[in-house]
């Protein structure tokens, strides 16, 4: 049973860490929510351990120097992990499978953009797929459709190439609306028969990552929050996590035409969808990230 509270002053006896999604939660890409600032100086004022856990395909230091720009400087929390930079990493390292394996010429989907993620790393970035060992996908440009991908894919899947996918989400809050996301192309090239290397929530290496940051923190005194069932949700509780849905975000649109007398009922509906691959029902949920 789902109890919905008015924000984390409710929790905050419960739990010893808390992990934050970035972008549905702490801000909406534009501008940060309303009272964020102030309820994680109260969790920094109660001695809680605070990590912000992003599926953003870029780097550490370039989100840490975005939510400074929302106010939302370093001193309010105590590191933040990116899937982009989770996935340098293991570009990196190369330490373990399917990782050692990729070889070392990689497509980047958006060069714009992705750049950063194998910058000083021993990879040389090709133009076509006739010459790349991989594929890396992090971020989709602006006005980008996944359809306008289909005959890469294709000649991808015929040659059987890897695709590293460092931004997991299907969907993304753009000024418009929300539009498909980097995990949509991934999950269409996966669905083709391609291989996907995903980094990111809801997939084990990111949380193995989180509990590490979270170290001497039992699974059981640390709390999940984000606004995405499929990934935050399913990947905290896959991780052992208890998990807190927040419903100003993704699904903003969904509660404001429920009501609040209809809240519960409305997160289960969503619970019950295809797409949310059988989250269980969160422990807690929050109308938005707020103290009080």
């Amino acid at each position: 049973m789902t109890r919905w509270a008015a924000g984390l002053a409710e929790l905050a006896p419960h739990f010893d860490g808390f992990v934050l999604d970035q972008f549905g939660v702490l801000h909406d890409g534009q501008a940060p929510y309303p009272g964020v600032a102030d309820a994680l100086r109260q969790l920094r004022a109660h001695a809680k351990r605070v990590l912000v856990l992003s599926n953003s395909g870029k780097r550490a230091a370039y989100n840490r120097q975005r939510l400074a720009g929302f106010g939302i400087t370093p001193g309010l929390y105590d590191d933040l992990i990116s899937s982009g930079e989770l996935c340098r990493q293991m570009l990196a390292r190369r330490d373990r499978a399917p990782w050692a394996t990729l070889g070392r010429r990689v497509l980047l989907l958006d060069p714009g953009q992705d750049r950063p993620l194998i910058d000083a790393l021993a990879l040389d970035a090709v133009d076509s797929v006739e010459q790349a060992d991989f594929i890396l996908l992090a971020s989709l440009a602006d006005g980008m459709q996944p359809a306008s991908l289909q005959a890469l894919l294709d000649a991808a899947a015929a040659r059987r190439l890897p695709l590293v996918c460092a931004n997991p989400d299907r969907q993304r809050l753009t000024l418009h609306g929300i539009a498909p996301g980097s995990g949509s192309v991934a999950a269409h090239y996966e669905q083709m028969g391609g291989m996907v290397v995903w980094v990111g929530k809801p997939y084990p290496l990111i949380y193995a990552a989180c509990r590490e940051r979270l170290a001497g923190l039992g699974a059981e005194r640390i709390c999940a929050l984000g606004d995405s069932i499929e990934h935050d949700l399913l990947g905290g509780s896959r991780a052992g996590l208890a998990t807190c849905f927040v419903a100003g975000g993704l699904h903003a649109q969904d509660f404001e035409r429920a009501g609040a007398a209809n809240r519960a009922a409305e997160l289960q509906r969503l619970l019950a969808l295809p797409a949310a691959h059988g989250a269980p029902a969160p422990a807690w949920a929050l109308p938005r990230l707020q103290w009080s």
